[in-house]
């Protein structure tokens, strides 16, 4: 008797594989159904692989334990008497993941199916409305920067407000520093630091420059430990520079130091190389007909 006079569906050999009609591993009983076999695809999973271009040689299979429908089953599967059902989910996650793909890469022009005319009729609206888009953001971006660059001078801060002028607004600007110079008017180091700060100030407005009389933060403070650098980060002193001597004494510029605590991760610079690199202080004292020796921040290593 013919298999399709009785419907009997002949099972494949290991290897094979069923029509597109039947698109997947039979069931026990052998009989063909109208909509495929027991593991048969729908009109729709069909098209699924379709789309994805996959075949029943192609197409991913259910793995492991429980891809039949009973252990008899699952035994046949695992000695590759009978082929493991298409992984119809999977397939569905794959046709997802190629649709999302396809609207990343070529995304849908509105204005494509407009006529000339239409598109003229439109042109000035368009316009208009990226103007307003670019009007919008640029708008927040500004308000943004004009929030983050708060300061742009060098603040001077009393003994009562050292707390809140230093260590709280360090608190609250967490690993953007604020610097502190400890300084005496009549030492010439410190009224170059405050120069320099100054002109920082207004590079960085997004940093905190503050100075306060040496006296004011400790009455006992030397004067032979000036000019004290401190920076905070986070609400507590991060580094000390006491007489500083690291592109210290006279003279020191706003591009040395920048250059400095770039390198230390406190700011950004342009500078593409160290202003002092090839410069000693003894050079540079010699250029400004000044003497570095007995000087605050003089190293005698910097005499060569």
């Amino acid at each position: 008797v013919s298999t399709q006079s009785t419907g009997i569906c002949a099972r494949p050999m290991s290897g094979e594989s069923y029509s597109y009609q039947d698109q997947g591993a039979h069931d026990s009983s052998g009989v063909r159904r109208k909509d495929g076999n027991q593991y048969g695809c729908t009109d729709e999973q069909r098209a699924t692989m379709a789309e994805l271009g996959l075949t029943l040689e192609t197409a991913p299979k259910t793995e492991g334990v429980g891809a039949g429908k009973n252990e008899w089953e699952d035994a046949l599967i695992k000695h590759k008497v009978m082929d493991a059902p298409l992984d119809h989910k999977k397939m569905a996650f794959m046709l997802q993941m190629k649709r999302e793909d396809e609207e990343i890469l070529n995304p849908e022009n509105e204005f494509d199916d407009k006529e000339f005319d239409e598109l003229l009729e439109l042109e000035d609206e368009m316009d208009e409305r990226m103007f307003q888009q670019y009007r919008e953001s640029r708008m927040a971006e500004l308000l943004d920067q004009q929030k983050r660059e708060k300061f742009g001078q060098l603040f001077q801060v009393k003994q009562d407000e050292y707390v809140k002028q230093i260590t709280e607004a360090s608190q609250e600007l967490g690993a953007t520093p604020v610097f502190v110079h400890l300084y005496q008017d009549y030492i010439p180091e410190c009224k170059l630091l405050n120069e320099c700060w100054r002109e920082l100030a207004r590079r960085h407005k997004h940093i905190k420059f503050v100075c306060i009389r040496s006296t004011d933060a400790n009455a006992d403070f030397p004067d032979s430990a000036l000019p004290t650098q401190l920076v905070y980060l986070n609400g507590i002193v991060a580094d000390r520079t006491v007489g500083f001597k690291s592109h210290g004494g006279d003279p020191f510029t706003p591009d040395g130091l920048e250059w400095l605590y770039a390198q230390k991760g406190w700011c950004q610079t342009e500078l593409e190389e160290d202003p002092f690199e090839r410069v000693t202080m003894h050079v540079l004292a010699k250029k400004h007909n000044k003497t570095l020796r007995n000087r605050v921040g003089y190293d005698s290593e910097d005499s060569d």
